[in-house]
C-alpha cells in the first residue's frame, strides 16, 4: 500500500466531498485521516489516504482532473512517509528529546477569547511552542455580530509527559494579560472523537 496526502482548496459549492471520494473508491484508495472545513466561503480538505501499491500521487491528481476543473479546485497529492507516523516519532528521529513513546504525553483543548488585535495567534502559539507543545489543531473564528469584532481560537495540543500542569496554566496566564484576552485550559480525559 502507498500512503498519500491529498490536499484540495477552492470556491465551496455542495457536491465536492461526493465528487473526490467518488473518484478515490474507484481508484481503491482507503481515507485514513482527514480534515474539512469552509474558511470564509472557501472548501479547504486535506486527507490522508492509503492507496494500492499501483496507484501513485501523480495518478490520484489525474483522475481528480475533471472534479477540479469542474469545482475550480487547487488538488495536490504527495507521497507520504510511512515511518513517520505520529509527531512524538518525529521528535525522535530529529533527537529533539527523550523516548517520548515511553513517556504518556497529555492532550488539552485551549480556547481563546477576546476582542480582535493582530498578534492573538502568534502570541498564544508562540508561548506553546517555547514550552514543548505540539499543536494537534488550531480552528479560528472572528465574530462581528458586535460593534467589536471577537476572535475566537480554540487549539488541541500534546504536551510533553514533564510539563506540568501548573507551569502550563502560568505560562498561558500571563500571554493571556500580555494580549488582554480570556484563555482557558481543559485536559482530555478521553481520546475518542
Amino acid at each position: 500500500m502507498n500512503s498519500i496526502s491529498l490536499s484540495v482548496i477552492g470556491p465551496d459549492r455542495p457536491g465536492i466531498v461526493a465528487s473526490i471520494t467518488g473518484v478515490l473508491s474507484q481508484l481503491d484508495c482507503s481515507i485514513q485521516d482527514s480534515e474539512m472545513a469552509i474558511l470564509r466561503g472557501h472548501f479547504a480538505m486535506m486527507l490522508i489516504l492509503t492507496s494500492p501499491t499501483d496507484v501513485y500521487p501523480q495518478q490520484v491528481e489525474i483522475a481528480l482532473a475533471e472534479v477540479a476543473t469542474e469545482f475550480c479546485l487547487t488538488i495536490i497529492a504527495r507521497p507520504l512517509d510511512d515511518e513517520l507516523q505520529t509527531s512524538s516519532e518525529i521528535a525522535n528521529v530529529h533527537g529533539s528529546g527523550p523516548n517520548v513513546n515511553q513517556l504518556q504525553d497529555s492532550e488539552w483543548t485551549i480556547n481563546v477569547y477576546g476582542t480582535d488585535k493582530i498578534g492573538i495567534v502568534h502570541g498564544v502559539t508562540s508561548c506553546l511552542a517555547q514550552m514543548g507543545i505540539n499543536i494537534i489543531s488550531l480552528r479560528t473564528q472572528l465574530s462581528s455580530a458586535t460593534s467589536k469584532p471577537i476572535y475566537a481560537m480554540v487549539i488541541q495540543i500534546r504536551a510533553p509527559h514533564s510539563l506540568g500542569e501548573s507551569t502550563l496554566r502560568q505560562a498561558l496566564d500571563q500571554v493571556s494579560m500580555e494580549l488582554d484576552v480570556k484563555i482557558s485550559a481543559i485536559p482530555i480525559e478521553d481520546e475518542t472523537f
